[in-house]
This record gives C-alpha cells, structure tokens and sequence, in this order.
C-alpha cells in the first residue's frame, strides 16, 4: 500500500503549461542530487537540535546521578579530562591567526584557545556517544535517501580491487583536508572487511580554500605514473602540513619512486589537466566538499563512521 501511495506522489503533476505537464518523478530525475543535498541538509538542521536536546538531558541525568551541577560536573568530565595543548600543536595552529599588527603573544594565545575549544568539542561528544548507550534517544526524524548517481570514471583512475567487485566506492578527496585524513583509516577498514567485494576509485577534489591542495593532487598522480599512488598518498596524509615542493621530492624518494622522472612531472605540470577533469566532473555530480563517496552511486558525504559504509 505505501508502495502504491509513493508511486502516486512520484506521478503527481507539479505544474502545468500548454499540454506539457510536470511531474514529482520529472523534477526528481533532472534534480535528483540537489534535491537531496537541500532535504538532507534541512534533516541534519533537526537531527543537529535533537542531538543538543539530546545531550543536555543526558548530561543532566550524569550530572544528578553523580550528586552535582551540571557546570561542576562539566568541569570534572570535560575540562579537567582535556589535555593542554602542547607547543608544536600550537606553533602549527598559529599560522592560521597571523594578521598584521597582532602581537605574536597574542596570535599564540588564541591558537591555544583554539585548540583547547576543539579538544572540549571533540571530549564533549565522546562523552553524550557513551552516554547515548545509557541513556538512548530515539530519532523519529527520517532521513532524507540519496538517489543513485551514474558517476563515471576513467578507465586509468587510480583504483585499488578487483574490476568485477559487485561494489564501487568512487572517492573525491583533497590532500589538504583533515577530513579525508580520517575517512582514509575508515577505507582500510572497509578493504579488510571486504576485500573480494569492493573496488575503490580515487579521484582528485582539491578545494579552492587550500593552497597546496592542487599540487598535491599532481604529486600524487605523477606517482601514479610509476604505480605508486597509493603509496604516496599515505605519504601525504601522513605529512598535511608539509606539502611544498620539496616535500613532494622527499616523499617520492621514500615511496621508491624515480626521482627524475618524478621531478619532471611534477616541473612541467603533467597531472594539471587531469586534476581539473576530477574537478569538473566532480561538481558535475553535485560534489561541494571532501571526502565525498559515491558508493554504486549512492552519495555518502564526510567523514563517516564504518558503520554509514
């Protein structure tokens, strides 16, 4: 019966003009990506305000249990249990706050702060995620399903699995990117996991806002040349904040590679035209940031846990 009444929805005339007639199914084909980005983020506006309903109950029912305020039980599972950030952590931050005219002691100081805030952020949901198992929250809000996407690819991608694996994850990544650090680990639990059935591709998605997220993304495909993306893309995960040229010779001399033909790939911009490509076809499939992965063509956006895989 639901079936029935969902077919009906998708057949429901939206507009009308001269014969033509417009329906749901017709709007949901030519925007179906766009559609879902719009309804998915309106999804994450209320899950975002049911999880800090969410957590405030949950912490207040630790903080009764455990015979104190909430502030002062904040104080003792939060801010005590944060670690101070140490000086190359907020040497390296820094860089970041460096403006004209602001004191050095200064910039310093709100790097540390900076740190320290991400830190509580990041203790802060670690503890509602225990908390969560105590204290369960049932989520009646639907999330929005991504629609399926025939994203395409290259036949010389860089890829890693059999061809005929029943299951493709296409991968837009940027070297740059916290966030696709962290989404890489998750990848090698979904290698180990599945090994016969998956087949990873990987695409270049530098964003605008990282300045060396394009070089990068040439280093690593003039690895590819000499079949060693993969090993040099752990390379620069490994190493995001040291990705100047002279990097990219290093890590192509501890990767195996042939220094020379390295270096005049990367000199004479060989992999630029493609990096380009990846770009252009990924906003083609409604790509806006990184990691993104299409999995058989179902969209999955950030850093997700094992579990969305």
């Amino acid at each position: 019966m639901l079936a029935n009444v969902l077919a009906g929805a998708a057949d429901m005339p939206i507009a009308k003009f001269g014969d033509t007639v417009l329906t749901e199914d017709q709007m949901r084909k030519d925007l179906g990506q766009q559609l879902y980005q719009a309804e998915n983020n309106l999804y994450m506006i209320k899950k975002s305000w049911i999880d800090q309903k969410a957590e405030g109950y949950a912490f207040d029912r630790a903080a009764k249990e455990a015979g104190l305020s909430r502030q002062a039980w904040e104080a003792r599972e939060i801010d005590a249990m944060v670690p101070q950030p140490d000086t190359n952590q907020i040497q390296q931050m820094a860089g970041r706050f460096a403006r004209p005219g602001v004191a050095s002691t200064e910039t310093l100081k709100m790097a540390a702060d900076a740190l320290t805030t991400q830190n509580k952020q990041v203790r802060r949901a670690q503890l509602f995620q225990e908390l969560s198992k105590k204290y369960p929250v049932e989520i009646l809000v639907v999330k929005p399903e991504a629609p399926r996407i025939n994203v395409t690819y290259a036949p010389d991608d860089p890829s890693k699995g059999s061809r005929q694996a029943p299951v493709t994850i296409v991968e837009f990544t940027d070297f740059q990117c916290p966030f696709c650090k962290r989404a890489m680990e998750t990848l090698k639990q979904v290698e180990k996991a599945y090994p016969k059935e998956v087949r990873i591709i990987a695409r270049q998605y530098p964003l605008p806002f990282h300045d060396r997220g394009k070089p990068a993304a040439e280093a690593a495909l003039c690895a590819k040349e000499q079949g060693k993306y993969w090993e040099y893309r752990e390379k620069l995960f490994e190493n995001q904040t040291h990705l100047d040229d002279a990097d990219f010779r290093t890590y192509a001399k501890d990767a195996g590679l042939n220094a020379k033909k390295f270096d005049q790939c990367l000199s004479e911009h060989r992999q630029a035209a493609r990096v380009e490509a990846d770009l252009a076809d990924g906003k083609r499939f409604g790509v806006n940031g990184t990691p993104h992965f299409f999995i058989n063509g179902e969209s999955v956006v950030g850093a997700q846990p094992y579990e969305s895989f």
